[in-house]
């Protein structure tokens, strides 16, 4: 098997990736956040995201905490895909709970005070990539 090299795009990415599944908002999710949304949708894996970002999370069958925010069903789905007694790292995902926060309507104001995410950093990150470029700091 041939090594890839780093930052090389995979060739496996579909266009109808970039915008659902593993690849919303033209981003890949960290892999934990992909299994869930595999198994239980981008917007319970979001869910989860925004309540348990940065910290770990132990899956049981039985979870309460995890039902209460997502939903027996899908609680029941994620602790048969990741495994019963599982502690898993959520990672923080700012950039994709920042833009599904958006995408669901919640205002600016509201999504800066949910995710902690600083409105500038929220403003640059609404702009298309071609506007995001950093000047450059050559003097002349």
């Amino acid at each position: 098997m041939a090594a890839r090299r780093r930052g090389a795009r995979d060739e496996s990415v579909t266009d109808r990736d970039m915008n659902t599944g593993r690849h919303p908002f033209g981003l890949p999710l960290p892999s934990v956040l992909a299994e869930i949304a595999d198994v239980a949708g981008l917007d319970v894996a979001m869910m989860i995201a925004e309540q348990r970002g940065g910290r770990r999370l132990e899956i049981a069958r039985e979870s309460a905490l995890l039902a209460s925010w997502v939903g027996a069903d899908a609680a029941a789905k994620i602790a048969d895909k990741l495994g019963v007694g599982y502690r898993v790292y959520v990672p923080l995902a700012a950039y994709h709970l920042v833009h599904w926060l958006k995408d669901k309507g919640v205002p600016r104001a509201e999504i800066v005070r949910r995710t902690r995410v600083p409105v500038r950093t929220i403003q640059r990150w609404e702009k298309p990539p071609a506007e995001r470029e950093q000047l450059s700091l050559k003097l002349l």
